[in-house]
């Protein structure tokens, strides 16, 4: 983003942009500063509170998250050959419908709802009593994906239109689109807002990372707020720089056959995620009893029973079935 508004990126092609995100990463001060200069946004943030914090900050965010989507949607969705982005996300191909395939999507599910890690649970705890649940988690899911699709209507017609390839990863978010923006009428102008809307877009999900270990450091102790943001924030901060450098000066390091961030990225999204959203499951399963829920989420007895079974069965034997794969894939 700060090359964006430097003007650093302009004139620039594909292979331009390739060659400056492995300097970057690779880089060892570049990245921990810009790590910690993230974490320290993310801090300031949660060190405010739930009120004078994370909602102040997401009341204007998230709109402005919302009219940067669809700014670069229509600019994206204008462009010659826009068509064929928009078939190759839309149009389903069953040749690639496996049970692989469900299972990655079920394991991009744990992380878009921030299901298995508690953030729901932990922002849940600050809502009034009065406040139908099942509401809430019914806009939540509608607003996840209609953020998801409008995404992808960012991305794919514009990679199509300009002929790039839609499977480059990761990479995606910084060679492809400056790639693909740096073609288009006043490239820089969307190529800032590009890059505002991705910050915007992580910094959200790394509040709510941080708020749930400093609610549970402080638990109703709110004269600690500040103090456990920034205790905790230092340590992730700590923890985080060998993921930072395995790119650089930590790139021959291997455990199990993965680099640093590749193991960090495996515990979390194919180990602790899964587990995290079983013992969740089960224990809201058999913990709570249906007097209780009732009354909390405000449903009738035939999608309560629904529920039970959802929550009992069919939610664990999924969650582990995306346990076992991740295992799986470790011994492979």
């Amino acid at each position: 983003m700060f090359r964006s508004i430097t003007f650093s990126l302009s004139g620039s092609q594909e292979t331009f942009f390739n060659d400056l995100f492995n300097t970057v990463i690779s880089n060892p001060w570049e990245v921990v500063i810009a790590q910690a200069t993230f974490i320290l946004l993310t801090i300031w943030i949660v060190s405010g509170g739930i009120k004078g914090g994370i909602e102040k900050a997401s009341k204007w965010m998230m709109p402005l998250l919302l009219i940067f989507f669809v700014i670069l949607a229509i600019r994206s969705l204008t462009l010659d050959g826009a068509f064929e982005g928009i078939k190759f996300l839309l149009v389903p191909n069953w040749f690639y419908f496996t049970w692989e395939t469900a299972l990655l999507a079920l394991g991009q599910a744990f992380f878009s709802l921030s299901v298995g890690v508690s953030g729901m649970i932990t922002y849940a705890s600050y809502l009034p009593k009065e406040t139908n649940i099942s509401t809430s988690a019914l806009s939540v899911s509608l607003l996840n994906i209609g953020i998801s699709i409008m995404a992808g209507l960012v991305i794919f017609p514009a990679v199509f239109a300009l002929g790039f390839s839609p499977d480059a990863g990761p990479g995606l978010a910084f060679i492809i689109i400056p790639a693909v923006f740096d073609q288009i009428m006043f490239s820089q102008f969307f190529l800032i807002l590009f890059f505002i809307l991705l910050l915007f877009a992580t910094l959200t999900s790394s509040i709510s990372m941080l708020e749930i270990v400093v609610s549970i450091g402080i638990k109703t102790k709110y004269d600690r707020r500040k103090r456990a943001a920034w205790v905790y924030g230092f340590l992730i901060f700590l923890l985080g720089i060998p993921s930072a450098l395995s790119f650089g000066i930590l790139s021959d390091v291997r455990l199990l056959g993965m680099s640093v961030f590749d193991f960090a990225d495996f515990l979390t999204s194919s180990i602790g995620l899964p587990l995290g959203a079983l013992f969740i499951s089960v224990f809201a399963g058999f913990h709570f009893s249906k007097s209780m829920l009732i009354h909390d989420l405000n449903v009738n007895n035939f999608l309560l029973n629904s529920w039970y079974i959802i929550i009992r069965f069919a939610a664990p034997m999924a969650i582990i079935i995306v346990l076992v794969q991740g295992v799986m894939k470790l011994l492979m």
